[in-house]
């Protein structure tokens, strides 16, 4: 019975030890960030809710042609007119908010 405990917490620590990469690497989920971080100013589909007036809707052709990813993460991270910087948001954050926000209103 000792030695089957043993066994088990060998494989265990093992199956823990292997797998604990994978998880630490995962690439963040830019569309759960989004709606964690941004929708309740952008709403979930992209168009300003009242507190965010002014700024574009993300699906516009317009906004489209008119930025990018990278431009979306400088203003994620340092802020542009009336939107505050998102200091709860890492640069891989961002630029996986930045990347869901480019599929918005994409056909």
């Amino acid at each position: 019975m000792r030695k089957m405990r043993s066994t088990f917490l060998l494989a265990s620590t093992l199956v823990l030890t292997l797998a604990w990469p994978v998880v630490a690497n995962a690439a963040p989920d830019g569309k759960a960030l989004y709606g964690s971080k941004c929708a309740s100013c952008h709403e979930s589909d992209g168009v300003p809710k009242k507190m965010g007036a002014g700024s574009k809707a993300f699906g516009d052709p317009e906004f489209k042609a008119a930025t990018n990813a990278d431009a979306i993460v400088k203003i994620t991270l340092e802020g542009q007119g009336k939107m505050k910087p998102v200091k709860s948001v890492s640069q891989e954050d961002a630029s996986a908010i930045a990347a869901y926000i480019l599929t918005i209103g994409a056909k």
